[in-house]
Order: structure tokens, then sequence, then C-alpha cells
């Protein structure tokens, strides 16, 4: 990808990441979470371990910039829908 897209690409990523953080908040935390401060407010582990494998952790930057790179146009609730969709379908065991 180019510079041009993918500056548009990460600027999208935050904001994702913002309305997802003030999803989990509760009415009065909201208004603590922007752009300038997402990063310090998010969680710190953005990998996880399963089966011998190190995985990418859902609605870590990278992932989001990673799904956002096959899909432009995605939103956080089209990104949301996607994440229950694969968890409805997977058997862990």
């Amino acid at each position: 990808m180019n510079r041009k897209q993918m500056k548009v690409i990460r600027r999208k990523a935050k904001t994702i990441l913002v309305e997802w953080l003030q999803s989990l908040l509760p009415e009065g935390e909201k208004e603590k979470v922007s752009e300038a401060n997402i990063f310090d407010m998010m969680p710190k582990q953005t990998h996880y371990y399963f089966r011998n494998q190190i995985r990418l952790s859902a609605w870590s930057y990278k992932w989001v910039i990673k799904k956002l790179k096959r899909n432009p146009d995605l939103t956080f609730t089209e990104l949301n829908d996607i994440i229950m969709r694969n968890n409805g379908n997977k058997n862990i065991l």
C-alpha cells in the first residue's frame, strides 16, 4: 500500500478504537477517551498464546489496521459483527 492510503487507514483505525473503547466504558467515562490518549487507555497485551502459536489479539491497533487493509470501508459495527460471528462458529476444544 502506498503512504497516502496507509495514512488514511491509520487515522480510521484510531477512530474505530476510540469507538470500541467507549462502547466498553460506562456513560461518565466515555468522554475521557480520545484519539490523543487512546494508546494510554488500551490494553498493553497485543498478542496471546494459543495452541503453541502466538496470535494477534482482537481490537489491538495492528489487528484493526490489518482488517482495514482488506476492506478500507469497514466501520466499528461491521468489525464487531465479524468478531461476534466468528466467536459463535469456533469450537476451541
